[in-house]
């Protein structure tokens, strides 16, 4: 064998291992929205490495009396699903129950989502995927160089080899005995979470000039149906998005856009539809300008708004004005457009910002003065990057005040009615505890 081809199968390889970090990381990730109710929360802290003097983040995990469940040693700490955790540190991954006791020792590798009752497991041996119950007994022995997790009792999975994988994607569908329901003779487009809803996106790869290398041909997207039957043949639509069960936003071939059905009826077109899609209602965009439209595709909220986001609690956070408030379904504004700042509720709470004003930015487009947290969550990072000042509060759905921060008093972030995280205001501090939506402080870090 010469060096070339060496360097070809271990570049493979590598491509191989990243593709199954990133799946993994991504299974896991998705499934921290959905957790905001719970009474057990992850919570982080800042610790002072010794000997390279560094600070290093470690988890733990609380529950809603601020009685620390497991104490913050792990780099790492994930709900898989019901009361079992993954807890990681160095190099070493233990499956743990909400008690803080073992559930089972991980002899399999590195483990993703929960779907269905099974783990997404990956060999450390061979690289290879398979399905784990969550009694720790094994349900679909490693077999897949890709896969994903389960969604209404089926996965998508591919045991072909990397090279001749059209970009990687999925072909077969398996049940969860690890059976083959059928195989897609496109690839299964959605990596992540296919079947969550009535329909998931393929994408065709042969479309166009054979010739040329798969990550420089011209891709066109169908749907196909949760009994494997394409209901869209792949030939024309560029963008395809499943909205929800059978809504489809859509870009075809000759650039016109809009909301088609699962059969590809044309429910609405001419609009940019920004994607997000909550209680009935879509936000849209026309000419820069944003509103909602129904399922049906009638305007609901004609397009005047600068942001708009999704419904949740009934109350959808919007922007007018260079100002955050919040409206209600039928476009009436509930709390008025006065937050500099402003997060969606979260169990019947959010958090906005009074009186801060905008971080100027630098000119490779970073904030200055900005804080220099790497971690935590997208919108607090959000927060403490955009607005400098101001008096930061809790609001109830009706827009009563319950907390309310002064200036150095700390930044609240709604996790839900239990946890409300303190995080400070000073460079690179630390959080510095939790309240509940009374104000009474659960936990404080020592």
């Amino acid at each position: 064998m010469d060096v070339g081809s060496e360097g070809n199968i271990f570049a493979s390889q590598l491509r191989v291992m990243r593709i199954g970090v990133v799946i993994l990381l991504v299974c896991l990730s998705s499934m921290v929205t959905a957790q905001s109710t719970d009474t057990l929360l992850v919570f982080r802290m800042l610790e002072k490495d010794t000997a390279s003097g560094r600070m290093n983040l470690r988890y733990g995990l609380l529950n809603h009396s601020g009685k620390v469940i497991i104490a913050p040693t792990f780099q790492a700490i994930t709900r898989l699903t019901g009361n079992l955790y993954y807890a990681y540190s160095n190099r070493k991954a233990k499956l743990l129950r909400g008690d803080g006791s073992m559930a089972f020792e991980n002899k399999f590798g590195q483990i993703g989502a929960c779907g269905d009752g099974l783990l997404l497991v990956r060999n450390a041996l061979d690289w290879r995927f398979g399905y784990l119950g969550t009694d720790g007994w094994m349900r679909v022995p490693f077999r897949y160089t890709i896969a994903s997790r389960f969604n209404n009792g089926r996965a998508a999975v591919s045991e072909q080899p990397v090279e001749s994988r059209l970009n990687f994607g999925y072909n077969t569908i398996i049940n969860k005995r690890g059976e083959i329901m059928y195989k897609c003779e496109y690839a299964i487009y959605d990596q992540y979470t296919p079947f969550q809803y009535d329909h998931t996106v393929v994408a065709n790869y042969h479309y166009d000039d054979q010739e040329k290398p798969v990550d420089q041909r011209r891709i066109v997207f169908g749907l196909m149906n949760q009994k494997g039957n394409i209901t869209i043949e792949p030939t024309h639509f560029t963008q395809l998005r499943v909205l929800y069960n059978n809504l489809m936003t859509f870009v075809d071939s000759t650039g016109q856009k809009g909301l088609i059905d699962g059969k590809g009826k044309v429910i609405q077109h001419g609009e940019f539809l920004a994607g997000h899609y909550s209680d009935g209602l879509i936000v849209f965009d026309r000419k820069g300008k944003y509103g909602y439209i129904d399922t049906l595709g009638q305007v609901i909220i004609e397009p005047q708004l600068e942001d708009a986001g999704p419904f949740n609690h009934g109350l959808a956070l919007v922007k007018k004005g260079g100002k955050w408030g919040y409206i209600n379904k039928q476009g009436k504004w509930v709390i008025k457009p006065t937050y500099q700042y402003a997060t969606n509720f979260r169990d019947g709470y959010a958090t906005v910002n009074v009186g801060g004003q905008p971080r100027e930015k630098n000119k490779d487009g970073s904030y200055r003065h900005q804080h220099r947290q790497t971690y935590g969550h997208n919108d607090l990072q959000r927060q403490l990057k955009a607005v400098d000042g101001g008096k930061w509060m809790v609001i109830n759905t009706e827009g009563k005040v319950m907390l309310t921060f002064h200036k150095g008093e700390g930044i609240p972030w709604v996790h839900n009615r239990h946890f409300i995280e303190i995080e400070s205001t000073e460079l690179g501090a630390n959080a510095i505890g939790f309240m509940n939506s009374n104000g009474t402080w659960i936990y404080k870090h020592p």
